[in-house]
Formats: structure tokens, C-alpha cells, sequence
């Protein structure tokens, strides 16, 4: 029969190995919303100036920004759970009103964000009048496009 201080010794463990193997995916993850989020950033800084711009759709431009949250607080979290009184800081972000509320604010402001650069972007593409190219426009279960330009002979 085994211990119970080396059962739990052993399951931290394997808890700890499973977090080690995961952990460079969720940074990969994260990097790679944060890629996502500039180039957004800096398609809405270069409105106008561009000749020709590819946009994607509302879903595939608020996406990045809640991978960033959930997959930035996934690569923190190994962190937090090395020190025990970390560990009730973690706890009480998601048990106590407080924390739930300022989690929610987090989440909820992120997401407003996110809705409110997909419609400067669309309100900027009708100002600078950017007009639709059709023959370049992408349509597919989990991704869309839509390509404008300034001058339509740029349209293939």
C-alpha cells in the first residue's frame, strides 16, 4: 500500500509534467493572438494610405483578442501556483464577488474593445471610400474575407 504523502507527492507530479508539456503550446498560442492583435492595430493606423487591404470578418478579428486573455492567463497561471499564497490569490479571483466582477470587468472591456476596432475599421473602409473587390472576396466555414481597394483596376 502506498503513503499518502507519496500518492500526492507522485499526482503533483504528474500534474506538474502535464503543465511542463503544455505550457510551450500556451505560449505559442498567446504569441501568435498577440501577432494577431497588432496586425489589427495596424491595419486601423494605415486606413487611407494603403491602395489595398484584406479584412477579415467581426469573428476572426475578435477572436485574438479573447485567445490573448485565455491563453495569457493559461501561461500565468503555472506561475501563480508555485507559491501557496499565490495560490489563494488565484482562488479568490474566481470564489469571491469581488473577484468574479473585476474578472467579468476584464473580460467583458476586452470584448467591447474588440467589437468597437472591428467597427472603426469598417467605418474607416466607408470613409477613406474603399470600394469592395468581389473576385477576391474568401468565404469558408471557419474563415472570411473581404479585400477593398482604393482604385478598382487594382482588382484582379
Amino acid at each position: 500500500m502506498v503513503s499518502n504523502a507519496n500518492f500526492n507527492r507522485r499526482l503533483k507530479l504528474r500534474r506538474w509534467l502535464k503543465v511542463l508539456i503544455a505550457w510551450p503550446v500556451m505560449i505559442v498560442m498567446c504569441w501568435l493572438s498577440y501577432e494577431q492583435i497588432n496586425e489589427i492595430l495596424t491595419l486601423t493606423h494605415l486606413l487611407g494610405s494603403l491602395p489595398k487591404i484584406k479584412v477579415d470578418s467581426m469573428m476572426n478579428n475578435i477572436a485574438p483578442f479573447l485567445g490573448f486573455l485565455i491563453f495569457g492567463f493559461a501561461v500565468i497561471l503555472p506561475i501563480f501556483l508555485v507559491h501557496p499564497f499565490s495560490e489563494a490569490l488565484i482562488k479568490g479571483c474566481f470564489s469571491t464577488p469581488l473577484g468574479r466582477l473585476i474578472t467579468g470587468i476584464i473580460f467583458f472591456g476586452t470584448l467591447s474593445y474588440a467589437f468597437w476596432l472591428d467597427g472603426t475599421i469598417k467605418s474607416g473602409i466607408i470613409e477613406h471610400g474603399y470600394i469592395e473587390c468581389f473576385s477576391e472576396k474568401q468565404l469558408t466555414l471557419k474563415y472570411s474575407s473581404r479585400t477593398y481597394v482604393l482604385d478598382p483596376s487594382l482588382c484582379d
